[in-house]
């Protein structure tokens, strides 16, 4: 009963073991696959920050874009500044509660059902500055103005989301839950950047022109370096918008590079920690495995005695040895998988590029698991083949 329960318990462990190494193995697959991801965007030699309008000299939609229109042109006059542009959030930041969209000439749908988009002003260059791919008609130009034609630019996956694969140049669209909904006509298609949600697949967004919507008094700005350094380009950019509005503050500043670090700062450190406890997991198995195949060898003293003196050569009794801690690790292997399969669907929306019953990750970390249960039978199995039968016998 005693022997079953140890034996229990090792198998235990290995299951438990199994388990974790299966998910962190998961989630280490995931975070290579996002390591090679690209963010659809070029961010080397960007510079990022922010500016907000404060006071009462910019309560009007005018004010608000004459200021920012003025500070992305003297950014763009310094020389060490190869392009700038302007935007409302990080281009990679989804914000919470997405805009309902409706789309002109097809059916309304119901109160709550509406397809729902992220939406952006920029002012224009933003999508050159930072490298995003122009792949139909046109970005926000300087001629989009507040008394011109209400105009929006979609990326790619909006694009496909309710266009396929034919061009939405032409098309209209209304943002709705705004003070006042404008329809809008589509100029251009612009590639798409991954999103900080996981998957980090892209979601739909547009692009107003802020001088059609200068509703936000905060803008991100972003700044490509000729080629020097991004961060040493802030004492220039300071004074460029300084050289606006002596008192207005630039803050958040940050390299591009720096900002995607910490969008997967979290993952990461979930990720490894996770590996972390697989780890100790394995430890425990392994030295758990260890110390009952140990503690069955010294019972069997005068077992192995006996079929020594009979014939057995050591390496007979190192292969029984280790057939006995194998069979119960592989008890464990067994239930491990099995445990795996039906909790590793709760994983399923925190994979990318990888399937939760990834059958590699399942058959590599299996093995790997059997051959160090091997190795902590092998040690005992050793001084078990080193026996002296004499001394065996004698045992009480």
């Amino acid at each position: 009963m005693r022997r079953r329960l140890r034996g229990g318990l090792v198998a235990f462990e290995v299951a438990l073991s199994l388990v974790l190494l299966i998910g962190s193995g998961l989630m280490l697959r995931s975070l290579a696959g996002l390591y090679g991801l690209d963010p659809g965007f070029d961010a080397e030699r960007l510079l990022t920050f922010r500016v907000s309008t404060r006071g009462p000299a910019y309560h009007t939609a005018a004010a608000r874009e004459v200021f920012f229109g003025r500070v992305l042109q003297g950014l763009r006059e310094l020389p060490e500044v190869e392009s700038a542009g302007s935007t409302t959030i990080q281009p990679f930041l989804t914000q919470f509660g997405a805009t309902p969209l409706r789309i002109e000439g097809r059916p309304e749908p119901a109160r709550g059902q509406e397809p729902r988009v992220q939406p952006r002003q920029a002012l224009p260059g933003f999508t050159e500055a930072l490298g995003i791919p122009l792949l139909d008609g046109r970005t926000i130009a300087e001629s989009d103005l507040a008394g011109s034609l209400p105009v929006v630019v979609v990326n790619r996956a909006l694009a496909r989301r309710f266009w396929g694969e034919r061009s939405p140049i032409g098309e209209h669209l209304t943002l709705l839950d705004v003070s006042r909904p404008v329809t809008r006509r589509i100029v251009g298609v612009v590639g798409d950047v991954r999103s900080d949600q996981w998957p980090p697949i892209p979601v739909p967004t547009l692009f107003v022109p802020y001088a059609q919507d200068a509703s936000s008094s905060s803008m991100l700005f972003v700044v490509r370096s000729r080629g020097a350094t991004p961060l040493s380009l802030l004492p220039e950019v300071e004074r460029a918008v300084r050289a606006v509005d002596r008192g207005m503050p630039v803050y958040q500043v940050q390299t591009m590079r720096q900002a995607l670090a910490v969008l997967d700062a979290q993952r990461v450190f979930f990720t490894w920690l996770l590996a972390a406890f697989a780890a100790l997991a394995l430890g425990l198995a392994a030295s758990g495995l260890y110390a009952v195949v140990s503690y069955l060898v010294a019972r069997r003293t005068r077992e192995i005695g006996v079929r020594m003196a009979l014939g057995a050569r050591p390496r007979d009794v190192m292969r029984l040895v280790v057939a006995d801690g194998l069979r119960q690790a592989g008890v464990g292997i067994v239930f491990g998988l099995v445990a795996s399969v039906a909790l590793t669907r709760l994983l399923e929306g925190q994979l990318y590029d990888v399937r939760a019953h990834d059958p590699l990750t399942y058959l590599v970390l299996s093995v790997a698991l059997a051959l160090l249960a091997a190795a902590a039978s092998a040690l005992p199995a050793r001084r078990a083949a080193r026996t002296d039968p004499t001394r065996a016998l004698a045992v009480e």
